[in-house]
């Protein structure tokens, strides 16, 4: 029984030896510790965050800018070709007018030409094949204005529809250009937020904390002169 009393005893002796030095190392480190004044000043980390926060906020700025300019671009394009398309239905319009007025000419010729064959006559005959010439020329010119025409048709209805779709990409481009912009907006008041955090002076809170760490050093010290004298007095008592 008197051996694992000793041993205990000891044990704690030694515990309490331990602590106390440790403790004492401890406090004496912190209490010799000066805080660098460095800390009241952005570090190179700080500023190498705080330039990229300014530069991605520039381009995101930049490209919030040149997307409302595609859209607008793109909206302007969208005016020229349904512009363009108005005016081909209008072209398209005309030579329908032609081809209609073309083709009853080369009918009215094509009846001319017929009248004077009846006549039988040696120059009414030339007559006849001159009008029957125009007329058959007049006819082809008809036909080809007619597949004009329809081209045209055609082509004004492809612009439309690209007019369509560059009026739905440059709404898209200035939603883009508006997306851009918050995001411009709310890097810059991150960089700043980022940047008063990391101006401030920290210096009080670390003192504060200084003193709370001696306290409990102070603590820890008491205590294990505690175990230390109660080792002692188990070792010496009989």
């Amino acid at each position: 029984m008197a051996f694992i009393r000793k041993t205990v005893s000891i044990f704690m002796i030694l515990f309490g030896l331990i602590g106390i030095i440790a403790s004492s190392a401890a406090f004496y480190y912190l209490d010799n510790y000066q805080f660098s004044p460095t800390l009241k000043d952005p570090t190179q980390l700080t500023d190498s965050i705080d330039e990229i926060f300014t530069a991605t906020s520039i381009t995101m700025e930049d490209a919030s800018l040149s997307a409302k300019n595609a859209g607008t671009s793109l909206r302007s394009a969208k005016e020229g070709l349904s512009n363009a398309g108005k005016t081909t239905l209008t072209i398209q319009d005309s030579l329908k007018t032609t081809t209609s007025s073309l083709s009853s000419a080369s009918s009215m010729l094509a009846e001319t030409s017929s009248l004077f064959n009846l006549l039988n006559i040696s120059y009414t005959k030339q007559i006849s094949q001159n009008f029957n010439t125009v007329s058959t020329e007049i006819a082809s010119t008809s036909s080809s204005l007619n597949k004009v025409s329809s081209q045209f048709g055609t082509l004004s209805e492809n612009l439309e529809t690209t007019a369509v779709n560059l009026e739905s990409n440059a709404k898209d481009m200035e939603k883009l250009g508006q997306d851009l912009s918050q995001v411009s907006v709310k890097l810059n008041t991150l960089s700043f937020k980022f940047n008063a955090i990391t101006n401030q002076d920290y210096t009080p809170y670390l003192v504060k904390a200084q003193l709370f760490g001696k306290i409990f050093l102070v603590y820890l010290a008491i205590l294990h002169l505690m175990f230390f004298f109660t080792g002692i007095f188990l070792f010496s008592k009989d």
